[in-house]
């Protein structure tokens, strides 16, 4: 997936991504501000999938959370924070 130049593109993207791999997720909105937006995919009801973008630094996150643990995680920040 190129880099989403603003929220409401990455938004679009994710939802297209979850839609192609899981069908019958739903893509709840949990926070939009002005230049973020953050995503939550629920799996069931142990485990969610949160997805977090601000346009002002173009910095994105995945995480895989399971009984209210990050078991996985991604960002493209690309240091130690």
């Amino acid at each position: 997936m190129p880099r989403p130049a603003d929220r409401d593109t990455f938004e679009a993207a994710f939802r297209a991504a979850v839609a192609a791999v899981l069908p019958s997720a739903t893509v709840e909105v949990v926070v939009r501000t002005m230049v973020a937006i953050k995503l939550r995919v629920d799996l069931d009801e142990n485990r969610f999938i949160d997805a977090f973008f601000n346009e002002r630094n173009h910095r994105t996150d995945l995480s895989l959370i399971e009984g209210g643990r990050r078991v996985f995680g991604y960002d493209n920040l690309g240091k130690w924070h």
